[in-house]
């Protein structure tokens, strides 16, 4: 009787190790086919846009409700855009060119519309975007105005900004409807904290993509241990950031290597892998020629103009942030977040990378 009862036992004990193990392999499994990417990098480094490209790639279509609600988005967008070009004159000491005090009224009336306010805790609604946009269309033909854009480089102004100034007659045209690449530029009024985007690749693979919007450094310790399970971190870099100064004053590539050198050495990231995302090498490659990169960063001996050795200097910078001692995986690449098919023949290496590294980590390869 004992004997038969320790051979039921001994089934019991298989069957439980049996179910276990199959447990294991399917947890595996799962933990190999679902891959969970946290993209990382300073403000209009490229994140949001990278993350609306692969919705547009693998995800569904922009509707046409979602292109009339970035016309909006674009109207608004222009309206700050001239707000933050007509902080420039006061800084850089230049005068309207044209009949000064006409200009000063139309610049005054447009300061003042749809600003932040502090009782409803909104942007108060424009009263006549019509007129609103015809005012902007007259300060944008001012020679002083004119200046001050030309002179971008000497004050904050974003990237999205230029590329609603660029634009200005186009977006402000009366039955206009967004592009990509305006879609791609636009900034939402109000910008959640993260973003999150589940889409399938090859039928094989499931993609978590995580943006985290617009956090501030001192905030970053508090939000980086709820993604310490990420396969791999997605970091960005605006390659144009070199001769620009953040809100702090402090040079906005200094303050992306600042983050990223913080975020290599994080422990909870030791299991996860770094692919560096160097973006905006269009504009790097525009403003070279006008903006020396030894004038801001003395340590760069390259040539003069030369976009292809100045993006280099600044891959290296970043690569050589990784500490000798973590045995992190890092993979670098440049790219113009605004290219679809850059992003989709970029993205398709990285793909790669992270499946291969994932596989290997499991001895799978």
């Amino acid at each position: 009787m004992m004997n038969c009862i320790l051979r039921n036992d001994k089934r019991k004990q298989k069957r439980n190790n049996l179910e276990i193990e199959k447990n294991l392999q399917r947890d595996r499994k799962n933990a190999r086919n679902n891959l969970k990417l946290l993209l990382l990098g300073t403000t209009e480094s490229g994140k949001s846009t990278f993350f609306k490209q692969m919705r547009t790639i693998y995800g569904v279509p922009w509707s046409e409700e979602d292109k009339r609600t970035h016309t909006r988005l674009a109207r608004q967008g222009v309206l700050w855009a001239m707000q933050s070009l007509l902080r420039a004159p006061d800084q850089l000491g230049i005068e309207f060119g044209k009949n000064w005090a006409d200009s000063q009224e139309k610049a005054e009336a447009v300061k003042k519309e749809g600003e932040w306010n502090t009782v409803t805790s909104g942007w108060n609604t424009v009263s006549d975007w019509d007129m609103v946009l015809s005012l902007i269309r007259d300060l944008w033909e001012d020679p002083g105005i004119q200046e001050c854009y030309s002179r971008r480089d000497e004050y904050q102004i974003s990237d999205a900004d230029l590329h609603y100034l660029d634009n200005l007659h186009r977006l402000t045209q009366p039955g206009y409807l967004p592009v990509y690449e305006d879609i791609f530029n636009s900034k939402p009024v109000i910008k959640q904290a993260v973003c999150e985007f589940l889409f399938i690749v090859d039928k094989a693979n499931v993609f978590r993509m995580i943006d985290v919007c617009g956090q501030q450094r001192s905030e970053r310790r508090k939000w980086i241990r709820c993604f310490e399970d990420a396969t791999a971190i997605l970091f960005f870099v605006a390659l144009s950031d070199y001769d620009r100064v953040d809100g702090d004053n402090l040079n906005r590539l200094e303050a992306s290597k600042e983050l990223f050198r913080t975020v290599i050495t994080y422990p909870w990231f030791w299991n996860a892998y770094f692919i560096l995302l160097l973006n905006k090498k269009d504009l790097l490659a525009e403003k070279i020629f006008h903006s020396h990169l030894a004038n801001h960063f003395p340590e760069y001996d390259g040539p003069q103009g030369d976009h292809i050795a100045a993006r280099e200097f600044i891959r290296k910078m970043f690569v050589d942030l990784k500490p000798p001692g973590i045995d992190t995986k890092l993979y670098s690449h440049f790219i113009c977040a605004i290219d679809t098919e850059d992003i989709r023949c970029v993205f398709a290496i990285v793909r790669d990378e992270i499946r291969y590294t994932n596989l290997k980590g499991y001895q799978l390869v």
